[in-house]
């Protein structure tokens, strides 16, 4: 049933560790922030935020989706073949942090399938990456005639997030 998601997707919690509390929020961090609040809720606008890993793009991704109160997924966390059924049960009115985006980037039916409710969305999303959204990926699909998202749809706004928070 299309409907109801599986359990696996109902049971997904905020990353170990997370906790408000422990915000540091930089000048960068508030740029991003305002950037949100002013251009993508409400809006079928898309923000991508990339960078090495350990930078902290978990954390505002996280600080984006309560500040917002928007829905928030880590795809690597679910698996390719689950995300159809995820991005049909969401709410194309509310807006969408998704983290590892990277891991649905690889697989031909889950970036089709995002593609999908990109187009349909009305609200905000940030999509959160280690690599750029033009970085060369070996994709396990064979049907070369299917654009990948990368080139499919240009983002709004691209962010490289470097700030490390000591």
């Amino acid at each position: 049933n299309p409907a109801k998601p599986r359990q696996e997707i109902l049971h997904l919690e905020k990353p170990a560790g997370y906790s408000g509390a422990c915000w540091v929020e930089t000048d960068q961090h508030r740029l991003i922030l305002s950037h949100v609040t002013k251009s993508l809720i409400g809006q079928s606008a898309e923000l991508w935020i990339h960078g090495p890993e350990g930078v902290g793009k978990t954390h505002l991704g996280l600080v984006i989706a309560d500040r917002c109160q928007w829905s928030y997924y880590d795809c690597g966390d679910i698996q390719p073949d689950l995300a159809s059924e995820l991005l049909e049960w969401l709410d194309i009115g509310v807006g969408l942090v998704l983290d590892r985006v990277d891991c649905w980037l690889q697989h031909a039916e889950a970036e089709a399938a995002l593609f999908s409710w990109w187009k349909r969305k009305e609200n905000g999303l940030v999509l959160i990456s280690t690599h750029t959204r033009t970085h060369t990926h070996t994709y396990t699909h064979t049907d070369t005639n299917t654009p990948t998202l990368k080139y499919r749809h240009n983002p709004t706004h691209t962010i490289t997030h470097t700030d490390r928070q000591t």
